[in-house]
């Protein structure tokens, strides 16, 4: 696996070219980390990825491809904002595309925050927001689309809310 703030803090600032993990990248790993990517342009791809695991993770977005679909065409999983509980996973979204090739967790059983504000988010399977007991999920639907092609999750087990000013 890999990390961007394992336990401590860790940075990464993607303004062009292509970064590519062929495992699990943590972003905020352990209690007491931060992680921050921050995405003007380029490619950003791993297996799964973890937005605050079991501490803060932070995705800034304003170009560019981030998603889970690792090179060589194996198959890509879960896309997790707050995954364990006292995780915190935070993603602003302003332009580009946000791919999860499976499930997309916003509050697994941690606090997940993802708000779109231009741009694509693209779900091959379930959209979840608060999935589990414990979790709060917030989805902020500014600008943007979200397509999401299997099912939708609002508090699931934990608490959810997905506001819309496209209403």
């Amino acid at each position: 696996d890999s990390c961007i703030g394992n336990s401590g803090t860790g940075w990464l600032h993607l303004a062009s070219g292509g970064v590519y993990f062929t495992n699990t990248l943590y972003i905020g790993a352990n209690t007491g980390s931060i992680g921050t990517v921050v995405m003007d342009a380029g490619s950003f791809q791993a297996k799964v990825i973890v937005i605050g695991d079991m501490g803060t993770g932070n995705v800034i977005q304003s170009g560019g491809q981030f998603e889970t679909c690792p090179p060589g065409g194996s198959l890509g999983r879960d896309v997790i904002l707050g995954n364990s509980a006292g995780g915190r996973g935070v993603a602003v979204i302003s332009n580009g595309l946000f791919r999860s090739s499976y499930h997309m967790d916003v509050g697994r059983a941690g606090r997940g925050e993802l708000y779109l504000r231009g741009g694509d988010i693209t779900i091959s399977r379930d959209f979840r927001v608060g999935y589990n007991v414990g979790s709060t999920g917030l989805v902020s639907l500014e600008s943007g689309t979200i397509d999401v092609n299997q099912e939708i999750f609002v508090g699931n087990n934990g608490t959810g809310t997905l506001t819309s000013a496209t209403d």
